[in-house]
């Protein structure tokens, strides 16, 4: 029976025919293995692993939102703010009082003393008021992103900052309604 080494640490060691057949068998597996993940393109993100940075930071969130899809979103934003300041103030404060501050109708009658099928009604004209002025396009002002925000997105957008701290204001308008 022939001797049969195997090299660890750099020096040969003497072992069994039956170690080396393993050690060998164990050591082409693995570089099989490692052959069809290169095959087929596989890689391992902590290859990529830098100083700098890990590898697995370059995995992008597929749930995130694109760079598209947020300019998309920030312009409708903006066209939004320069319609709501076309609103009547009693309308846009409604509208922010039900949409941004998240209080009920019923709430909203009841500081106004009015019936919430009143509120209902002035909502859905609000509504109809902003549908129209956002399909009139106010597309032709320069977006706020560049500096060059216009005047009516600019007072709508502090108008909405300053009615954030005073959730509870609506506008009186008696119990007529509004004088539309």
């Amino acid at each position: 029976m022939a001797e049969r080494y195997i090299k660890i640490d750099g020096t040969l060691v003497a072992v069994t025919e039956e170690v080396y057949y393993t050690y060998y068998h164990m050591e082409r597996q693995c570089r099989t293995q490692e052959e069809k993940l290169m095959r087929r393109r596989v890689a391992s993100y902590d290859a990529l692993d830098t100083e700098d940075g890990l590898g697995v930071d370059l995995i992008v969130d597929e749930d995130s939102p694109s760079v598209e899809d947020r300019a998309i979103t920030n312009v409708m934003v903006e066209k939004l703010y320069r319609c709501l300041d076309l609103l009547s103030e009693d309308d846009r404060t409604l509208l922010v009082s039900i949409y941004f501050h998240e209080r009920s109708e019923r709430k909203i009658a009841q500081s106004l003393g009015i019936s919430q099928k009143a509120v209902n009604k002035r909502r859905h004209k609000a509504l109809i008021n902003l549908k129209d002025f956002i399909k009139k396009d106010l597309g032709s002002q320069p977006p706020r992103e560049l500096g060059l925000e216009s005047e009516e997105a600019t007072s709508s957008h502090q108008h909405l900052e300053n009615s954030k701290s005073d959730p509870e204001h609506v506008p009186d308008s008696g119990p007529e309604g509004p004088s539309d």
